[in-house]
């Protein structure tokens, strides 16, 4: 008699009776069809888990390249037409499949971090387009329009005269690489037919572009961690929400392309850490040069790289040699592109490495109360900046973190929203802070020191500005943008941290805190609204010779 064992659902033969019979014959045929089911389902929920991830990974490129123009040719060439509560329904329309799709993965339970990410990605496209169909460049932008020389000259001078402007005066004197690629884009829009006004905003649509490839490139830098599910999320959800990451999507001045290609090479700065091949350090030596080709400001760069060197230096003494071989491929690249433009400056204009024009605003007394001074009843009743022109913004921390979230700018009807921004970003910083000091020495650790310089670098180059230039325009929070991409990623980590403690609840404090932040600065967005048809008649300031 054959003795037939069942274990886990699969019948076992005992060796010796181990034949080419019908019954081993038979039992074969069960056990393989009971495994391939088994595979088959496994192939199945693995396809569906994260499909979309990995469609947008493979094809975010084009895909968003494409939604864009499609925007473009639909809502921006109508744009004046097109009212405040269309864009809000075409926002819910495009945001409805993405909460669907979630509900139906969590549903079959498979719903993991990679679709997560993608539907946070996606959300955040969607609030920078709609927030762009509300900005045309003629409104709530920094020198676009209204100098002798402003940013759209720049752009218009490159796109006619295919040359550089022979003056440095005004926005002349900053770096070509913004103005170029954007000159492409305006000279396109004359090409096919568009006005003006039009080849602008297919220039806005650009710009949008490259404000959703930082958004990209951000989980890119987070997926270089391998990170937790937390810190992923967490961190992402308030980098795609952050109101000034989002205002920057419009802006036509040098702000966002700078923004691009320095996040590209803190991308690469990560990625040749872990592997020191040529085509890393030539990749971050070229978009180090590029984001400072794009705007001086990039030169904060610098330290951090140095530091990046020394730290594989430190830590790797056996490949001292090599490391030095690819030192010297990263001066050999950026040196000569980073000190071209400047030295182009000073011979014809005289103009230093860090030369900008004078600017005639009230000087504020750098007292410590000036400095660090945060009323907290102005959150209530005051929650926008003054006027940069008519009001005293003296208070310049205080300066600081309204104007990271509403600009220079007053949006009527917003102040209670406005309010509650303000103190669940208060919460955000809190919480950064004391991570932070809990960690101190242990930032410096892997790869947390090359985040802290990213923190420390822009924000201490702002104060530096305050104290050098005391006058309102030099406390804009755009010039320290850039923080937040170690300002996120620290948060997310945070997050993490205090979630697993031993107060299981804390969990969902930190969930509540970050879901309540993006939803507040969601529908402040949502409802800033069209700009008044006034904006839309734009002529030129200069006529170019």
């Amino acid at each position: 008699m054959i003795k037939i064992l069942v274990r886990k659902g699969i019948l076992i033969i005992p060796k010796r009776y181990q034949r080419n019979g019908d019954i081993m014959s038979n039992v074969t045929k069960a056990n393989n069809k009971g495994r391939v089911t088994k595979n088959i389902d496994k192939k199945t929920e693995k396809m569906t888990n994260g499909l979309i991830h990995r469609m947008f990974r493979d094809f975010y490129v084009p895909i968003l390249a494409i939604f864009l123009l499609l925007v473009f040719a639909i809502f921006f060439l109508n744009d004046k037409s097109i009212g405040t509560t269309n864009i809000q329904i075409s926002f819910l329309i495009g945001i409805i499949p993405v909460i669907g799709y979630a509900v139906y993965l969590k549903l079959n339970r498979n719903l993991n971090i990679g679709s997560l990410a993608v539907m946070i990605i996606i959300a955040g496209i969607l609030l920078r387009v709609v927030y762009t169909l509300y900005t045309p460049f003629t409104i709530r932008q920094h020198d676009v329009i209204g100098s002798s020389f402003s940013h759209l000259d720049y752009i218009r001078y490159v796109a006619e005269k295919l040359s550089l402007p022979d003056v440095g005066y005004c926005q002349a004197y900053h770096p070509p690489l913004h103005y170029v690629i954007s000159a492409v884009f305006y000279k396109l829009g004359k090409i096919i037919g568009l006005s003006n006004f039009y080849s602008f905003r297919l220039v806005q649509v650009e710009m949008v572009f490259l404000n959703s490839m930082t958004l990209i490139y951000f989980y890119k830098i987070l997926m270089e961690f391998k990170p937790k599910k937390l810190v992923t999320l967490s961190a992402l959800a308030i980098f795609a929400f952050f109101p000034y990451n989002i205002y920057f999507s419009s802006f036509l001045n040098n702000d966002n392309t700078m923004y691009f290609f320095y996040i590209l090479t803190v991308y690469y700065m990560i990625r040749w850490m872990k592997v020191k091949s040529k085509k890393n350090v030539v990749l971050m030596a070229l978009f180090m040069s590029l984001t400072m080709l794009a705007k001086k400001n990039g030169i904060i760069l610098i330290p951090t790289i140095l530091a990046v060197f020394a730290a594989a230096l430190v830590r790797d003494k056996a490949n001292a040699k090599n490391i030095f071989k690819q030192a010297g491929v990263f001066i050999l690249i950026s040196v000569p592109l980073c000190i071209a433009y400047p030295i182009r400056n000073f011979v014809l204009f005289k103009q230093g490495l860090m030369y900008a024009p004078g600017v005639d605003f009230e000087k504020y007394a750098n007292t410590i109360k000036n400095l660090f001074y945060i009323p907290i009843k102005g959150f209530i009743d005051q929650p926008f900046t003054q006027d940069p022109f008519t009001g005293r913004s003296e208070l310049f921390a205080d300066y600081v973190i309204k104007s990271s979230l509403f600009g220079e700018w007053r949006f009527d009807g917003l102040e209670k929203i406005a309010t509650l921004l303000l103190f669940a970003t208060a919460a955000l910083i809190i919480i950064v802070v004391i991570y932070l000091l809990i960690q101190n020495i242990k930032l410096l650790k892997g790869y947390g020191f090359i985040f802290l310089l990213c923190l420390l670098l822009p924000f201490g180059l702002l104060f530096q500005s305050r104290l050098s230039i005391p006058v309102v325009c030099a406390q804009n929070f755009r010039y320290a943008g850039v923080g937040l991409i170690s300002a996120a990623f620290f948060y997310g980590h945070a997050v993490n941290k205090f979630s697993n403690s031993r107060l299981k609840f804390m969990k969902y404090v930190f969930t509540f805190i970050t879901v309540t932040f993006c939803i507040i600065s969601a529908v402040f967005i949502l409802k800033i609204g069209v700009a008044p048809q006034s904006v839309y008649d734009y002529s030129f300031t200069v006529e170019l010779k």
